[in-house]
């Protein structure tokens, strides 16, 4: 068993949780930014700490709207739907190999 790579392992995350996961975290910092832009509808300019929140806010949405674009283009590339179909035979490959190098 030591002989196996970690990851086959432990295991690795699906895109599916990731993308919820990610769609989670978009929502949350949007509501962020609405209730900071929600302090300034009656026309008084946002604090100073408010307006670095929210350019901060924005920056990390745009973080995770790209992140999001990239796990929709991994969940849609073949490799890795063949990668999950031959996990079984990887991880048995890497048990054969194991058990005969301890021979």
């Amino acid at each position: 068993m030591s002989v196996m790579p970690l990851n086959l392992i432990k295991g690795t995350r699906s895109v599916a949780y990731e993308r919820l996961e990610n769609t989670e975290d978009i929502d949350e910092v949007e509501h962020q930014i609405e209730n900071l832009k929600s302090k300034c509808k009656d026309g008084r300019p946002l604090s100073s700490k408010d307006r670095r929140n929210l350019q901060e806010l924005e920056g990390k949405l745009q973080v995770l709207r790209r992140r999001g674009r990239h796990l929709d283009i991994a969940e849609r590339n073949c490799c890795s739907k063949v990668g999950i179909a031959l996990r079984p035979v990887k991880v048995s490959l890497h048990y054969e190999i194991g058990s005969c190098s301890q021979m």
